[in-house]
């Protein structure tokens, strides 16, 4: 229901006939609610009966606060829906004479700072009628009558740029939070890309001596499984990253340098040096070995506490003793 109704302003717009027409037809709608509510303007204001070219500022006054109206209707319902609210609230300060004039402000003064770096030719129109109706209810009301009103006017304006500069400040907390966290996952990423890349490195390494070679090659294979723990339960990643970034240049240290070094030296020295090179394999392979059975454990714990579930529900169900 609302598409058509859309479809069909929409229509109007797009015809300058359909436009004339229209305020042709404000007019005679400015005139009836002048009459309906100028018995509303003489309560408010006794002394202005005297006065002539009231009723005809009166509908002066209507004619361009409708017109302001029906534009928003046309081209910018989002600044005739908080007109519209402006004027609902008049009502709790003034007669509803003044309404329409109040709706078409906030309307008009919402639409031109939408369109405030789009400014067109039209938009002195949207002026010319803003002057006119302005002038039309000075003619009939006093601006300091309703300063509770008017302030609105302020505090309004003052509430949306805080509304807007909080939200402001909470998107972009959240773009620094997601900023933060994409930097870490790359960060994690890239580590555990290193290490993988660092483990294939070892691995790759086969020219040291037999017992040199089998003592890497036990550490890379823990090393591939620790990694395998990192990658299956997100609560070994941190200790099992930390353990491999700090020990995997130890090994890559020891079968590098250690051997390029003891092919330096004399050969009474060199038995010493491999001696040494293989000590400090055999400890690492220890300390591979242990860590890896330290990260099993979390596994260990689930499994066990899956087995003990699934027991107690045999037993629940009648299928164990």
């Amino acid at each position: 229901m609302l598409k058509k109704l859309a479809n069909a302003l929409d229509k109007i717009s797009c015809s300058i006939w359909m436009r004339i027409i229209l305020h042709c037809i404000l007019f005679i709608c400015a005139s009836v609610f002048s009459i309906k509510t100028s018995e509303y303007v003489s309560e408010v204001l006794p002394g202005i009966v005297s006065e002539t070219g009231w009723v005809g500022a009166l509908l002066f006054l209507n004619w361009m606060a409708f017109s302001i109206l029906c534009r928003g209707l046309l081209f910018d319902r989002p600044a005739l829906g908080l007109g519209a609210s402006a004027g609902i609230v008049w009502l709790f300060f003034g007669d509803a004479a003044a309404m329409p004039f109040w709706a078409a402000t906030m309307t008009l003064l919402y639409h031109l700072y939408r369109s405030r770096r789009n400014v067109r030719a039209i938009h002195f129109w949207y002026l010319f009628l803003g002057i006119g109706a302005f002038v039309a209810y000075r003619k009939l009301y006093s601006f300091t009558a309703h300063p509770v009103y008017l302030s609105l006017f302020i505090l309004l304006p003052a509430a949306y740029y805080f509304i807007k500069y909080v939200l402001q400040n909470v998107e972009a907390r959240k773009q620094r939070q997601q900023q933060a966290m994409q930097e870490n996952l790359t960060c994690e990423r890239e580590a555990k890309d290193a290490i993988v890349r660092m483990i294939f490195q070892l691995e790759r390494i086969d020219d040291l001596p037999a017992l040199l070679q089998s003592e890497l090659r036990g550490i890379t294979r823990y090393a591939s499984m620790i990694e395998k723990c990192m990658r299956e339960d997100k609560r070994d990643e941190v200790a099992g990253r930390q353990f491999l970034e700090r020990y995997l240049p130890m090994v890559e240290m020891v079968v590098t340098k250690g051997a390029s070094l003891s092919l330096q030296l004399p050969t009474d020295k060199q038995e010493q040096a491999f001696n040494e090179q293989l000590a400090a394999l055999q400890k690492l392979t220890h300390a591979f070995y242990e860590k890896h059975q330290e990260l099993l454990i979390n596994d260990q714990t689930d499994l066990q506490t899956e087995l003990s579930t699934l027991d107690k529900m045999l037993k629940t169900d009648g299928y164990s003793k």
